[in-house]
């Protein structure tokens, strides 16, 4: 009997639906304010940023058994090697290198969180990235990254003599974010989502009984045998 009582108890979509129309402009209204200050927000108080980059090509060169040097590539070595040079890249004594030579005011931490360096074990290639808000400091910065991390190598590390080269110079950043469609849609998606809580939350707390049903469902134990319609001010009695 209790579980009876539950089911009816219970909101149908039909009635969910009446619920949601019946604040239609309240969820209409939510979504247009929270959208609007999502595109207020991305499009006035984001700073755009650009991103350029550029390759360190690894090659470590066979020797001959006279200890000189050869054209041809150890393979082998230089995969093992790649590692070793994208962590080189990322070390504070390079970093401070280029904040020097550039005239940045920014940390070792803070441009190393701007950087992004990427390298696969079965590739000979280590790509430099790095994202800022002017798209000529990321240019700059890149190309002066890897500059000085071989002209260090090359003078204060013989295990990495000779065994990086810049693939090409950086280019002007090019725009990176924010991604102006993917924010106005999780806006709107935002805004759908606190509309229609609103909405039931406000149909919830309402104490308002507007039907039989409702009655019924208040007073279990009783049962509604009639409903006196609502009389309008024209309406006359015979």
């Amino acid at each position: 009997m209790k579980e009876e009582q539950n089911l009816e108890n219970g909101i149908t979509l039909v009635e969910l639906f009446n619920m949601l129309f019946r604040n239609i402009y309240l969820i209409i209204i939510t979504i247009a304010a929270i959208t609007l200050i999502g595109i207020i927000y991305t499009f006035q108080f984001v700073h755009p940023t650009y991103t350029s980059s550029s390759d360190i090509m690894v090659q470590v060169d066979k020797t001959s058994g006279e200890g000189t040097s050869t054209n041809d590539i150890d393979l082998t070595s230089t995969l093992r090697i790649v590692q070793t040079v994208a962590e080189f890249v990322q070390k504070d004594f390079v970093i401070d290198e280029v904040i020097e030579d550039l005239g940045l005011d920014i940390t070792a931490s803070g441009l190393r969180k701007k950087l992004s360096v990427n390298y696969s074990s079965t590739s000979l290639f280590v790509t430099i990235k790095y994202e800022d808000e002017d798209p000529m400091v990321s240019q700059r910065v890149v190309n002066s990254l890897i500059s000085n991390a071989i002209e260090i190598a090359n003078a204060e590390f013989p295990v990495l003599n000779n065994v990086m080269i810049q693939g090409g110079s950086a280019k002007i950043g090019v725009y990176a974010s924010p991604n102006k469609t993917l924010n106005v849609i999780i806006s709107f998606i935002i805004g759908g989502i606190v509309g229609v809580g609103a909405a039931l939350l406000l149909e919830f707390l309402k104490t308002t009984v507007r039907n039989k049903k409702e009655l019924e469902a208040l007073i279990p134990n009783y049962q509604v045998i009639g409903v006196i319609p609502l009389m309008g001010n024209g309406d006359k009695g015979e």
